[in-house]
C-alpha cells in the first residue's frame, strides 16, 4: 500500500497565489485564510476538506475512499434499488 501524502499546494483561486501546507494527521482544515489577498476558502460541495478542493493532495480520508454510486443517492432511493435487485423466489 502506498503512503499518503502530506503535504499539498494550496492554490486561491482568487488571486492565484500558492503555499505548500502540511496536512494534519489529528484535525480536519474546514477553512484557510489565503496569505496574499485573505480571502477565506472553504470545501466546495462534494470535498471534504479544503486541501481536496484547492490542493494539489487530496486529504488522508478522500485518498483512501473508494465511492460507491449508493452514497450519492438519497436513503429512498437506496431503499428502492436495493428492494428491486433481490431475485424473485
Amino acid at each position: 500500500m502506498s503512503k499518503a501524502t502530506l503535504t499539498s499546494i494550496v492554490v486561491c483561486p482568487v488571486c492565484g497565489h500558492r503555499k505548500e501546507e502540511t496536512m494534519p494527521t489529528n484535525a480536519c482544515v474546514w477553512s484557510y485564510e489565503c496569505q496574499n489577498c485573505k480571502t477565506v476558502l472553504r470545501p466546495k460541495s462534494g470535498d471534504c476538506r479544503v486541501y481536496c478542493s484547492y490542493g494539489t493532495s487530496k486529504c488522508r480520508r478522500c485518498s483512501s475512499l473508494v465511492y460507491a454510486p449508493h452514497e450519492y443517492t438519497s436513503a429512498a432511493t437506496d431503499k428502492a434499488a436495493r428492494t428491486a435487485a433481490r431475485p424473485v423466489a
